[in-house]
């Protein structure tokens, strides 16, 4: 069947509130699919999932500005020098962090502060890679700003 959409578009990604439609588009816009709008079941995983998140993003904004700088470089090494690796900014490497850290430790989300970056031995960047945490890059024996 086909279908014309409103406003001559030909692919649309998005969703349509009024109408309880969310569409996406595939074949570089060729097909465009719509589906009803069903909201996700919260399951125990997404209540932990933010419990996680909340306590992480805390502790980002809790944090003195030399170590995020700090973050911010390391996020640019690794940029240039592991090009076979995600690009990703420095607060998605301060997650990763954060979650190897709670997966070793096995931290509960109400345990989850800046002392368990210094419980760790974690408290900068280079303390970071050299437990393991993060990956070895070349340049990254200055970025010793602490956490806290």
């Amino acid at each position: 069947m086909r279908v014309y959409m409103k406003k001559n578009i030909t692919a649309y990604s998005g969703k349509d509130i009024d109408a309880g439609v969310v569409y996406s588009s595939h074949n570089n816009g060729h097909v465009c699919f719509a589906k009803n709008y069903s909201k996700p079941r919260q399951t125990d995983q997404h209540v932990l999932f933010t419990q996680y998140m909340k306590a992480i993003r805390e502790i980002w904004n809790a944090a003195k500005d030399g170590f995020k700088a700090d973050m911010k470089t390391y996020a640019y090494l690794v940029k240039v020098n592991l090009p076979d690796k995600l690009k990703a900014t420095s607060y998605a490497l301060f997650v990763k962090l954060a979650y190897a850290i709670i997966k070793e430790y096995n931290y509960a989300p109400n345990n989850v502060d800046v002392s368990m970056f210094i419980d760790e031995g974690c408290t900068n960047v280079l303390e970071a890679i050299n437990s393991g945490f993060l990956w070895q890059v070349p340049g990254s024996e200055e970025l010793t700003s602490d956490i806290s």
